[in-house]
């Protein structure tokens, strides 16, 4: 038989971080032992979020009932209330194995659904990252597998910034 281990923390209130790691004791009890945490807080968390990559390219496939119910148990106090959304800039579906999970370029973006509902939902912390540059952009011309193409830069800095501008200025929503 395996032996059990209990953690015992405090969490009752957040505490700036402190400069002393946590303290894990394990204790031999006679058949159990039992681990206590030392409650002195040793990090500090600023914010709790989600990132929106793959899985909003799968939830697009539901029900806008079953959508707005997913926001909802995200971005509002009826569920987990998340602090931060990053939204994926993607780079199209190109030479991606599950082209049905790969991150859409703008025009088709379903992961658009979810950055407007946690700005709806007023989530304070918006983020915009990318994993790949569309495909016109990179070594392979492909969405996976490349780099960006030498001499590029400028002309993909030129399309995140339409995008981020056209965000703000269409959807009123700001990236951080």
């Amino acid at each position: 038989m395996g032996a059990v281990v209990a953690l015992v923390a405090s969490c009752s209130s957040m505490q700036l971080a402190s400069s002393a790691p946590a303290t894990v004791t394990a204790i031999s009890a006679q058949q159990n032992p039992v681990a206590r945490v030392d409650p002195v807080a040793a990090q500090r968390i600023d914010g709790f979020g989600a990132s929106g990559a793959w899985w909003p390219n799968d939830l697009a496939r539901f029900p806008p009932r079953v959508q707005r119910r997913v926001d909802d148990m995200l971005f509002s106090r009826r569920g987990i209330a998340l602090s931060g959304y990053r939204y994926n800039i993607g780079g199209g579906g190109v030479g991606v194995h599950t082209p049905a999970r790969a991150a859409k370029e703008e025009s088709a973006d379903p992961g658009r659904t979810f950055l407007r509902a946690a700005h709806q939902k007023r989530v304070p912390v918006l983020t915009g990252f990318v994993n790949s540059a569309p495909p016109q952009f990179t070594t392979n011309g492909q969405s996976c597998g490349g780099s960006l193409e030498p001499g590029s830069e400028v002309a993909y800095a030129r399309y995140l910034v339409t995008i981020v501008k056209r965000l703000h200025d269409h959807d009123h929503i700001t990236l951080r």
